[in-house]
């Protein structure tokens, strides 16, 4: 009975595909219909996504990225870096339990939840502690891809300052995505380049935290996402091989079902039963805080035009 909703729910979602209507429905789906943890979308887990990334390196428009150049890598560099140590910092004034600060600095400053998952074993947090810091960021993806658009619009944002805004802005990979392809789908190829680069400092971010925590674990390396190895490897036989536009156009499309339909599965795993009231709100007025810190930094240098993005 439980898939018979399921395609029920698909319907819409194919029809519009609208990453928010996606995102919510699948959050709706989990909290009406409760489905078990071993249900065909939980165990995709974020899997259509990268899949979906895949596919956008391979139909890139180079002509999108022409203006990536040093100045904005830096900038994203120094951005994950003071967002990261400014949460150790209000975590400390704030008297936050040291693993709730380690797990929503890192998730807010790199990439989210795949940041907490990389980094709950070095430094041995507890289930409940993971679940409550996902949870929180989640909820904030969720903020994020519907009021984003709409910032972008007010602001009369371009392409590139969209996509620079969303990959630095938002916290998990899928919901950058997802919410720049609202804007329009250059944007979605900026911030999803600008946004993989970000994700590369969790390298850095482990080897810190192993120091710190004096930790024993090893190959720190193959924690690296293996959709960005992916991703490098479709936008360079992308470059090399003149694919046909036809083709690139399938890859496009495919793309675009593809993060609609993780983004409904990533929401059919938030469960309210994760989120304990007796740590949410301290973890969540902290999260919160870091997160306008980090949104206020990359208005900054679009206000400015300091990219020169126009």
């Amino acid at each position: 009975m439980l898939y018979i909703f399921l395609l029920i729910f698909l319907i819409p979602i194919f029809i519009f595909l609208y990453p928010a209507l996606s995102l919510i429905l699948g959050i709706f789906f989990s909290f009406v219909l409760t489905p078990e943890k071993n249900f065909i979308t939980i165990s995709l887990k974020t899997y259509p996504i990268q899949v979906a990334i895949v596919l956008i390196g391979l139909s890139l428009n180079f002509e999108v990225l022409n203006f990536i150049n040093i100045n904005i890598i830096l900038y994203i560099s120094f951005a994950v870096i003071f967002t990261f140590f400014l949460g150790l910092l209000i975590g400390k004034i704030m008297g936050l339990n040291t693993n709730y600060v380690y797990l929503i600095s890192a998730g807010t400053a790199i990439c989210g939840a795949s940041a907490m998952l990389a980094l709950a074993s070095t430094i041995k947090v507890q289930s409940k502690q993971l679940a409550i810091s996902i949870g929180i960021l989640f909820f904030l993806n969720t903020l994020a891809i519907i009021i984003f658009p709409y910032i972008g619009y007010v602001f009369d944002f371009n392409t590139y300052e969209f996509g620079f805004f969303s990959a630095l802005a938002i916290h998990d990979t899928a919901n950058v995505i997802g919410t720049a392809l609202i804007f329009d789908r250059e944007s979605a190829e900026v911030a999803t380049t600008l946004k993989l680069f970000r994700t590369l400092w969790i390298i850095p971010l482990l080897l810190f935290v192993t120091y710190k925590f004096k930790s024993t674990q090893e190959n720190i390396f193959f924690t690296i996402p293996k959709f960005i190895i992916f991703f490098i490897f479709a936008v360079a036989l992308n470059l090399l091989f003149s694919i046909p536009e036809s083709i690139n156009n399938i890859f496009e499309i495919g793309s675009i079902v593809l993060i609609n339909l993780g983004l409904f599965c990533i929401g059919t795993q938030f469960s309210y039963k994760n989120l304990n009231p007796n740590s949410l709100y301290i973890a969540l007025g902290f999260s919160l805080i870091l997160w306008i810190s980090i949104i206020l930094l990359t208005l900054l240098p679009i206000s400015i035009n300091f990219f020169r993005f126009n």
